[in-house]
């Protein structure tokens, strides 16, 4: 599952960068740019919430370290039908400032995904 997590926050980033120049420049304050972790499961279905933040937040700070970027809201959510089939998470862009997480909370935690990955961290 972290893998998958990482590879929709490292697509979400290439994506990013491709062309929407409003990630670097904000309007905002500076107090106000900060990027935040929300985890949307009331009910529990994902189990150990502190976990996914702790990766997520973790993920977000490899991927800041080389695109300076602020004023991001990732918000973490439980939902098969929007989760790959195959890899229990899936995601959405809406805009440059906005990543949707969706996880299969029934998804085995440690199952390979089926075939070959979409992306792989070190590029090939």
């Amino acid at each position: 599952m972290r893998f998958r997590i990482q590879v929709v926050l490292l697509s979400w980033l290439a994506a990013t960068t491709a062309g929407v120049g409003a990630c670097r420049e904000s309007p905002l304050a500076p107090s106000e740019q900060a990027n935040v972790v929300r985890i949307a499961d009331p009910a529990g279905a994902l189990g150990d919430a502190s976990a996914i933040r702790t990766l997520v937040t973790s993920t977000l700070a490899r991927v800041t370290e080389r695109l300076p970027i602020s004023g991001v809201m990732i918000t973490v959510t439980p939902d098969p039908a929007r989760a790959i089939g195959g890899y229990g998470v899936g995601g959405f862009t809406p805009d440059a400032r906005t990543v949707s997480i969706y996880i299969d909370p029934a998804f085995p935690k440690h199952q390979q995904p089926a075939g070959r990955p979409i992306a792989h961290p070190g590029g090939a």
